[in-house]
């Protein structure tokens, strides 16, 4: 505008002061646009302006123009680079959800300032302070969590019995001669219903692969002659309860039984409420009978389909079982019951996450605070945990606490001991045999202790050129969580633990410098945001 001649900038001028007498007039009628754009006008005027954040959060707001909004969102980004920067920002008034979910799942570095990413980076903390980020995380995260699923598919799963089909297929592979006998007569009777009563079996079975697959082999058993063909086999003697009493006296079965006890009496009686509507749950039942051990598998799934088909009171029975598991959580710890309810919590969020409205109502009721519980309360392997153990014993510098590292009786946990106590040159050496095993053997390459190895021989070079290439766990978070600063930066990596650990350095070696090192550090973080902040994890439906 500067360069422009004197007309032009006449003529600006006065188009600027038409569009705000023009913004002026229209007054409410502009909604939650007439702040934004009034405060882009003066802000390219080079005027000062009100407004605040909570007058941006009703912009992104409002349902009025959320279709303008999301199909003009570069347009957007490029008028709050110019006006948000003039907001100060508050852990009070970083409250807009919105606005949080904007930044993370649509932020572009490349298309702003570094005043404004340093802004944006200032606001997710701020709102992350807030609390606001915990209490409802899935509306402000894309919804790309697991890769490989799509709300279709998920639905059409879960409404069905098919899981519980494929669990039984998959532990036909797996068990012995007379349990493989026996659920291939299982199948083999659901092969019967499939020809006689096609409707009822497939009212909740895509039962046609399976028919395909076992027809060539398999007779087509009427179910009553399957149960006396196996009348004189053991079953496991369990009673079968109402699901009622299940969830209301969990908390009493799940301690005074075994974990394979009161799996199958809740899988029992969760079938038993479905025995109604199909006549392949009788068989289902007995597969279970005959082989408790697939219930913990079944589970997970089964709970789904039970939401689908027992409405509000299914809601209400496994909230119950929820609350009274957490109630008993400490009494004892149970490691199986952990994997298991988490195995649940899990599928449960994958169908909330895909927006499946039962699955989503159900997950959003539960205590969040207990779900991250749970893996905070696991029972420690400590055999699992050694190299952690290791790591963290080994800086303190005092080989005395390394002879107090629980280790199992196999010759690699001797290799791993006697690492612990050799020269630094020989365990070079040794770890990069171990990488060089690796390499021949074509298994995943773990270079974090090589690296660690390297740092401490003084081949600081090699390290951070090796450091940079891997794939392995970064060394970074072990240097800064532990106060060791011999490891090279990375200024060209937005890991949260690189940025981290050359934050703290560069404040250590240079303090003088810390408010530069800082607004670096978060420039990195935000522009290094992942496409929908988050990384997709693989899940396939049991």
């Amino acid at each position: 505008m500067l360069l422009a001649p004197k007309d032009q900038r006449d003529g600006l001028h006065e188009f600027g002061e038409k569009l705000e007498r023009l913004i002026f007039t229209a007054g409410d009628r502009l909604g939650s646009s007439r702040r934004i754009l009034d405060a882009a006008l003066k802000q390219f005027a080079n005027e000062s302006f009100e407004m605040t954040l909570e007058d941006v959060g009703q912009f992104l707001g409002d349902d009025k123009i959320a279709d303008v909004i999301s199909h003009s969102l570069d347009d957007v980004f490029t008028i709050f680079s110019c006006i948000l920067t003039r907001l100060t920002i508050s852990s009070k008034n970083a409250r807009s959800q919105s606005l949080a979910a904007m930044f993370i799942n649509h932020f572009k570095s490349c298309h702003s300032s570094d005043e404004f990413s340093l802004w944006v980076a200032e606001y997710l903390a701020d709102f992350h302070l807030t609390g606001d980020a915990h209490k409802s995380l899935e509306d402000i995260l894309l919804r790309t969590e697991y890769t490989g699923l799509d709300k279709k598919t998920v639905d059409a799963a879960y409404k069905t019995l098919n899981p519980f089909l494929n669990v039984i297929t998959e532990t036909i592979q797996s068990v012995t001669y007379e349990e493989r006998a026996y659920l291939e007569s299982a199948i083999g009777a659901m092969m019967f219903k499939f020809t006689n009563k096609r409707r009822d079996v497939a009212k909740y079975l895509d039962f046609d692969e399976t028919d395909k697959k076992f027809g060539s082999y398999l007779l087509r058993l009427d179910p009553r002659l399957c149960e006396i063909l196996y009348s004189n086999k053991s079953k496991a003697p369990l009673p079968i309860h109402s699901v009622e009493y299940i969830t209301n006296n969990f908390g009493t079965i799940s301690v005074n039984n075994l974990f394979q006890e009161w799996t199958c009496q809740l899988l029992l009686s969760l079938i038993h409420e479905i025995s109604r509507m199909t006549s392949v749950a009788a068989i289902l039942a007995d597969c279970i009978l005959r082989l408790p051990s697939m219930a913990k598998d079944v589970l997970p799934s089964f709970i789904c389909f039970y939401l689908f088909v027992g409405g509000d009171r299914g809601v209400t029975n496994i909230l119950r079982l929820f609350d009274e598991y957490w109630k008993n959580f400490k009494r004892p710890i149970c490691q199986e019951s952990i994997n298991l309810f988490k195995n649940i919590a899990i599928t449960l969020r994958v169908g909330a996450m895909q927006n499946i409205e039962q699955l989503k109502h159900l997950y959003s009721a539960l205590d969040h605070r207990h779900l991250f519980l749970i893996g905070n309360l696991e029972s420690l392997n400590w055999a699992e945990d050694r190299e952690s153990l290791a790591h963290l014993y080994g800086s303190v510098n005092d080989e005395d606490l390394l002879s107090g590292i629980p280790a199992g009786v196999t010759i690699e946990n001797l290799l791993k001991l006697r690492q612990d106590f050799i020269p630094l040159a020989e365990k070079l050496r040794y770890e990069s045999g171990l990488l060089d095993a690796a390499y021949i053997s074509g298994v995943p390459l773990q270079t974090s202790n090589i690296i660690d190895s390297l740092l401490a021989e003084g081949y600081l070079g090699v390290a951070n050129q090796l450091n940079q290439v891997s794939k392995a766990e970064p060394s970074s978070e072990w240097s800064w969580k532990l106060n060791q600063w011999d490891l090279p930066t990375d200024e060209t990596s937005a890991d949260a633990h690189d940025v981290t650990y050359s934050y703290f350095k560069h404040v250590r070696d240079n303090p003088i410098n810390a408010a530069n090192a800082y607004r670096e550090s978060m420039s990195r973080l935000v522009g290094g945001m992942p496409q929908g902040s988050v990384r997709p994890r693989e899940h396939t439906i049991v």
